[in-house]
């Protein structure tokens, strides 16, 4: 054991341990600089620097390193390497400290990287580990026969023009071998044991990991009434469903659609385009009502029943009725409204059954912090699946967009390379309606203004939402320009007041 000065703990702060020893102080930087210093370029195990964004400890921290070591107010694992120091292994905080002054990043484990699922998050993580120097083995496993693709077309151009599957692919297969990444398709992970630090597929292989990083996505979320299990019900999740759904539309006539969501509404708009007898049964009192404000609800539910579709608010489905196929939907006012298809779009679920068997805490979805890490600091978790903190919104999320898979799956790849980067993103959405493209930016659940810009008969208009005067989200119609610029507008706006409260 390294002999050094015992040095008292104390509330505030930052401290470095390792297999051979632990200090902490939060007293003089003096005291800081030569074990920081000493510690961080030692081979052997890897070692651990306890340190905070709160201002008091930043000053300590520029007074205790070189300027070239501390050139932010918080550890720049760039200059450390240039001083040929060793990347610490983790940045955090114990105990006590305010959690919105957390800071983490992970040193670069040697060993390699096992992505659970093939969506567009895990094809994301391990595009952005190869590019951000990632040279250690790295497998994606997927439960799907195919290639990590796209799943936002299958309710749009996939459902109503079918293509070749290969359009919706991410990459090609050339990119995938060019790349070194193993693809286990067709298979799925039955388990994921973190003391061994290995996952076993459904096949009984094992694969090793130094990194784990769970991509699992969502399922459509499951109708507890009779009949669900008969033929001519669908849901719409993959490229599956999209097969069978449209092998079984050349001979059906009438559609009921259980949810008046993005998904059932856009299923609703290709099946209504087609000539079928569409009905869509929404059980809130408005379409669209967790996505978008009054406004924008009320112009979809319009423009939809122009076209012909019967929607039906405040209705919920009690059964399907039928032999083995489907021949209605009964409602709970005692409605039957005849069918050829279902199609249940009520929502979604997070997939976080294997990470909630291996121990890692989920609610609603698998929680990680704002660097993509969940309480097993070599396991990580994006997209559809995970649930995050927002300072920007004061509350944890789970989002379900392309949006949120791409970018928070850059930041767990960040995160396994070493490096800090937070995610609170300004949140942004699509869906495709007939002629109609609405861009949704942000979040306008807890709205206490909005404001109509544009002309609504003209079709091409947007609502913007504020809460105590700040711009939260918009709701954009035909009009790119002004979904682009609410982004920028609701992340100034944001940060700003984001930036006040800390200050």
């Amino acid at each position: 054991m390294k002999n050094h000065k015992q040095i008292p703990k104390l509330p505030w702060i930052i401290g470095v341990s390792c297999p051979e020893f632990t200090f902490s102080t939060a007293s003089r930087a003096r005291d800081i600089a030569p074990f920081i210093l000493a510690i961080l370029p030692a081979p052997g195990p890897s070692c651990t620097y306890m340190y905070t964004q709160w201002p008091p400890i930043q000053r300590v921290a520029r007074r205790a390193f070189p300027p070239d070591v501390v050139k932010r107010p918080k550890p720049n694992v760039h200059h450390l390497s240039r001083r040929g120091l060793r990347p610490p292994a983790c940045f955090g905080l114990q105990q006590g400290t305010p959690s919105k002054y957390v800071s983490q990043v992970s040193k670069p484990m040697s060993g390699s990287a096992v992505i659970v699922g093939a969506g567009q998050g895990a094809a994301q993580v391990a595009i952005s580990l190869r590019q951000g120097g990632f040279r250690d083995p790295m497998a994606i496993i997927g439960a799907e026969p195919y290639l990590p693709y796209q799943r936002p077309p299958l309710s749009k151009k996939f459902l109503s023009a079918p293509q070749t599957i290969e359009n919706l692919f991410l990459r090609p297969q050339a990119f995938w071998r060019d790349q070194d990444v193993t693809l286990q398709l067709g298979t799925a992970v039955a388990a994921a044991d973190r003391r061994r630090r290995c996952v076993t597929l459904t096949d009984g292989r094992e694969l090793a990991y130094a990194s784990l990083v769970f991509a699992t996505g969502t399922s459509a979320r499951a109708l507890a009434i009779p009949g669900v299990d008969r033929r001519g019900v669908h849901s719409l999740r993959n490229i599956e469903d999209v097969r069978r759904l449209r092998t079984e539309l050349d001979s059906a006539r009438r559609v009921v659609i259980i949810g008046g969501g993005y998904i059932g509404l856009e299923v609703a708009a290709v099946m209504r385009s087609e000539g079928r007898d569409v009905t869509v049964l929404e059980a809130e009192e408005r379409v669209l009502k967790r996505v978008a404000g009054k406004t924008t609800s009320a112009f979809f539910d319009g423009f939809h029943r122009d076209k012909g579709v019967d929607i039906r608010l405040n209705v919920r489905a009690a059964a399907i009725a039928g032999g083995e196929r489907v021949r209605s939907v009964r409602t709970l006012q005692q409605q039957d409204l005849p069918a050829d298809i279902v199609l249940i779009a009520a929502g979604a679920r997070a997939n976080d059954e294997l990470a909630a068997a291996a121990g890692i805490r989920c609610r609603d979805g698998i929680l990680v912090d704002q660097t993509a890490r969940t309480d097993d600091p070599d396991i990580y978790a994006v997209g559809d699946c995970t649930r995050f903190p927002s300072p920007r919104y004061g509350r944890s999320l789970r989002l379900e967009s392309v949006q949120n898979a791409i970018d928070q799956a850059k930041v767990a790849a960040a995160s396994i390379l070493g490096r800090t980067e937070h995610y609170d993103p300004v949140p942004w959405f699509w869906s495709d309606q007939y002629d109609l493209k609405l861009q949704i930016a942000g979040l306008a659940d807890d709205h206490d203004c909005e404001q109509v810009i544009g002309d609504v008969a003209a079709r091409r208009f947007s609502v913007e939402y504020r809460k105590s005067g700040r711009l939260i989200a918009v709701d954009a119609v035909n009009d790119a320009r002004a979904h682009m610029m609410a982004r920028r507008r609701i992340a100034e706006e944001t940060a700003a007041v984001e930036m006040a409260i800390e200050s």
